[in-house]
């Protein structure tokens, strides 16, 4: 049985129109390929958010339909790593580098759109890695939504254009960072949400712990230690301009939460919602 994690990139590409090839660049597997030459059993972990009190299944492994007629490239890289999330960060990197080789060699544009990303069945064995959070169940109300909630965000922001105008691209980034598990990119989403506002115009990060003690109602210097705003701001500015990120696997996701929840209560504030009380575990 192998010991190996593998972990695959595959992209639909239009640029590529060529029979099977494969070539080795250790620990990377590309293969060129048409729907109908390949097949893959992929490991999805499709319920990151499973609702509590409610049995959910986590893994499943189907054998992924790629189209007969489009052709392919999969980039696929394997590890030895003990701990399947020392396997993902090594798989990743290796994967990430090597679709850059591939653009700078021939172009970014062999890369139409991804099909699919994550952990494959190699060897006969599956190993895997899944970001689960477990959060109370939702129900809907469509008639509150259509007549209450929603208009009444839409015109609480519209008392202020500036704020208005914000909101929309606070909204795009806010919109990409969800659909991320914690991660560099979900980071640098949540912290441009921020310095869309309430950092306008500026780089001080002051006017976040001020925004935020007014939300919270304590004192802005309680705030920023509390909940680590330079700190957060230092994490984003060394993942930038320094190519690192210094936390585990564990504390990112903390991080990430905690940037999570101080996005939504702006976003709130912004929109003229009260305080939910989701920052109170950090005072």
């Amino acid at each position: 049985m192998s010991n190996f994690s593998y972990y695959a990139a595959i992209y639909d590409t239009t640029l590529i129109r060529e029979e099977y090839k494969k070539v080795v660049a250790d620990p990377v597997r590309i293969e060129f390929f048409k729907g109908t030459e390949k097949s893959f059993t992929a490991h999805l972990s499709p319920n990151r958010i499973l609702p509590t009190g409610i049995g959910s299944q986590v893994a499943f492994f189907p054998t992924l339909q790629l189209h007969p007629e489009r052709f392919y490239i999969s980039l696929t890289a394997r590890s030895r790593a003990a701990q399947v999330r020392d396997a993902l960060s090594e798989c990743e990197t290796a994967i990430d580098s090597c679709v850059s080789d591939l653009a700078i060699v021939y172009s970014p544009y062999i890369f139409n759109f991804p099909a699919y990303r994550g952990f494959v069945v190699g060897e006969g064995e599956a190993r895997g890695a899944a970001y689960v959070r477990l959060e109370n169940p939702v129900a809907v109300d469509s008639s509150d939504l259509e007549h209450e909630k929603l208009p009444h965000l839409k015109a609480a922001r519209k008392l202020n254009p500036n704020v208005d105008a914000r909101f929309a691209l606070m909204s795009r980034f806010f919109a990409k960072a969800l659909i991320y598990e914690p991660s560099e990119e979900k980071l640098l989403f949540l912290w441009t949400v921020l310095e869309i506002y309430p950092m306008t115009d500026t780089t001080d990060i002051r006017p976040v712990s001020e925004l935020l003690a007014q939300i919270i109602g304590r004192p802005p210097e309680l705030v920023k230690e509390r909940l680590a705003v330079g700190r957060l701001f230092g994490l984003r500015s060394d993942l930038v301009h320094n190519g690192k990120l210094s936390l585990s696997r564990e504390q990112l996701g903390e991080t990430i939460e905690k940037l999570d929840n101080i996005c939504v209560e702006v976003l709130r504030h912004i929109s003229g919602e009260p305080y939910r009380g989701t920052l109170e575990k950090y005072f």
